[in-house]
């Protein structure tokens, strides 16, 4: 959960002008379960993951950044992780994120 976080707060900053992001605690913890339950059957598990993570809004999807569970390790499964921004939010110089997401899983050989 933490490295999803600094993550994302690293890829806000470096492809928006945002200067501050809101998401729901829930969300993720709820999204870095679900990681960990989609990478818990695969080779090498969690250690063999890659974890791709985009911000969709509207129309639009953004590649913000990639986690690399560990570098030494052959990937085995891609995850793609979309988060949705609020269109409701009415200060653009905040994120703010809706509480749902859209996670994706491709396994390779």
């Amino acid at each position: 959960m933490a490295k999803l976080q600094s993550v994302l707060r690293r890829g806000v900053e470096r492809y928006l002008t945002c200067h501050a992001v809101l998401l729901p605690r829930p969300t993720l913890l709820k999204a870095a379960h679900d990681v960990l339950r989609l990478c818990a059957q695969r080779p090498s598990g969690l250690r063999g993951a890659v974890v791709d993570l985009y911000l969709r809004d509207n129309d639009t999807c953004k590649r913000l950044a990639q986690v690399v569970a560990d570098p030494r390790v052959d990937t085995k499964t891609v995850i793609k992780l979309t988060l949705h921004r609020d269109p409701s939010s009415s200060d653009p110089g905040v994120l703010n994120l809706l509480s749902g997401y859209t996670m994706e899983r491709s396994c390779l050989p």
